[in-house]
């Protein structure tokens, strides 16, 4: 492969956890001699605020093809039509084939979500471009069960099981975080069995790490001890964070949890009517809560976690999930607290980390009461211990660095069947 092409709908400065993933591995293709063209969204076009910090990740090597968007629609003055990959898809998709017409490409990659750009590979495969779709997270995916009937989560669902099967019938590979974020996809779609697949995980690239940002203002007073959670608050997560506050409060209760103890939350988003301090305030530890639910630069969030005492990594109640932040916190060198299913494979990359000191199992069929007990002396335990005694091996993570899945990525293309 001499010539890749990924379409994207964002690139720095826009902040979404999908855009490191993307630049992280454009990055590191371009390290390893091959042109990379990335086809994304104007920033002008963006509704989320802009992190211009982020513009120094990306190597300059890449060559970025920028098209407009339409604006956000609105009915009654509600957003209707907001998904950028659709607000700009017809645009996307001319300026794709445009690029492989006249720039030689011998592939696109294709990253999902936003979900609609992927139909773009049906118009490449008929100009015998080959094509792979890569899964950040499952495009047909089960619910929470306290989602309305009706609902934009519930059509945004319904509409995933007519469109996919359109976008990956002629897809070349299948790539994805892990391959339980596709293995539906393939079992939904059988053809694909015979189509190379490829596990990619968001990974982590060392240049992005200890980059300081000293003008960052630490939202904190100085006698505190302070724990960050950087990341989303999903719907499937609320179980493990009703029994972790639970777990709190009983910390609480014993006179075991530092009255200078806070829990900073960045980045929480508002999927969720309720807030994370909203649902703490529910068990009593609103006073130890501080969340900001919008998301904030990922160098900010980086300074800010070098400043702090503890890390906390909270997973969701499917196994899939793989945490990506789980790189970010073990580079940051401060102690994890870390809670995932126990058949996640952010478990699987602590333990090969040695990095299960503090690290409590979700069990899905166990009580909340049985899980609470289990949760409390962990707690405890992180909470008192020192800096010196977390020393995980981090020699192990190099398995799941960006200059891996980059590798990873060149090996699935490789596999791929000529085009007639």
């Amino acid at each position: 492969m001499k010539h890749l092409l990924i379409i994207y709908p964002h690139w720095p400065p826009s902040n979404l956890v999908g855009v490191h993933r993307v630049r992280l591995i454009a990055n590191e293709l371009v390290n390893m001699g091959i042109k990379v063209t990335v086809l994304t969204v104007d920033e002008r076009d963006y509704e989320e605020p802009h992190d211009l910090s982020s513009l120094q990740l990306a190597d300059p090597r890449i060559n970025i093809v920028k098209v407009r968007a339409k604006q956000v629609s609105k009915i009654f003055g509600n957003r209707a039509v907001g998904d950028i990959g659709l607000r700009a898809f017809f645009n996307l998709k001319h300026r794709a084939l445009k690029l492989c017409r006249e720039e030689g490409v011998d592939c696109a990659w294709i990253s999902i979500p936003s979900w609609y750009p992927s139909l773009i590979g049906q118009h490449l495969h008929r100009i015998n471009v080959p094509f792979g779709i890569d899964y950040q997270d499952p495009w047909v995916h089960k619910l929470h069960e306290d989602t309305p009937l009706l609902s934009r989560a519930r059509f945004t669902v319904g509409l995933a099981r007519i469109l996919e099967p359109a976008a990956v019938r002629s897809a070349s590979f299948i790539t994805g975080i892990n391959e339980a974020y596709f293995a539906g996809t393939i079992k939904r779609n059988p053809h694909l069995k015979r189509s190379p697949q490829g596990e990619l995980q968001l990974g982590f690239s060392h240049r992005d790490h200890g980059i300081p940002m000293p003008s960052i203002k630490s939202p904190w007073d100085a006698q505190h001890r302070v724990f960050i959670y950087a990341g989303a608050y999903l719907p499937l997560s609320s179980r493990l964070w009703k029994q972790l506050f639970l777990g709190l409060q009983k910390l609480q209760a014993i006179g075991k949890l530092d009255s200078n103890i806070r829990f900073y939350f960045f980045g929480t988003g508002t999927g969720h009517a309720q807030s994370l301090r909203q649902l703490a305030e529910t068990f009593g530890l609103a006073s130890f809560v501080h969340e900001h639910r919008e998301r904030i630069p990922f160098l900010h969030v980086q300074e800010l976690i070098r400043r702090a005492e503890g890390v906390l990594s909270v997973g969701s109640v499917e196994p899939h999930y793989s945490a990506s932040k789980i790189f970010q916190c073990l580079l940051s060198g401060k102690k994890l607290f870390s809670f995932f299913h126990e058949a996640s494979e952010a478990r699987t990359i602590l333990k090969e980390c040695k990095a299960l000191n503090f690290h409590c199992d979700f069990v899905p069929t166990a009580s909340d009461e049985h899980s609470v007990d289990a949760l409390v002396p962990l707690l405890s335990n992180f909470f008192d211990a020192q800096a010196e005694e977390w020393s995980p091996e981090l020699a192990s993570l190099e398995a799941y660095s960006a200059e891996r899945s980059a590798e990873k990525l060149i090996q699935t293309f490789s596999k791929i069947a000529p085009m007639s």
